[in-house]
């Protein structure tokens, strides 16, 4: 089951200014709806939360798993600052696949 991320951004959570950004590992910011209480510790998620997911393990499309195993599903625009961001670095914003993951083999295959 998929929970709706809604006015969502993708971060650098840790990011502390010398990591390279090959190594830095994406998170995902936002109003979480549908996400029924942690089995864990009974942590409540009512509909609207702003929430932080675990580190993004996969992405297909605007759907997205997180390593803890939680399936997001992007829905409408990302928050207006993320929009900004990726004009600010001249990446361009594709609705259906918001966001992109290069693996480090996939760009270099002699790192296999």
């Amino acid at each position: 089951m998929a929970y709706q991320l809604k006015n969502w951004a993708v971060v650098y959570k840790d990011w502390d200014g010398y990591t390279a950004p090959e190594a830095m590992k994406l998170y995902l910011s936002g109003e979480v709806y549908g996400r029924p209480p942690r089995e864990s510790d009974g942590k409540e998620f009512p509909d609207g939360k702003r929430v932080w997911t675990s580190s993004v393990k996969e992405v297909n499309g605007r759907l997205i798993t997180t390593r803890s195993g939680s399936v997001y599903e992007l829905v409408g625009d990302p928050e207006p600052g993320y929009l900004e961001f990726l004009k600010e670095i001249g990446r361009v914003y594709d609705p259906a696949n918001p966001i992109k993951v290069i693996k480090a083999n996939d760009v270099d295959p002699e790192m296999n």
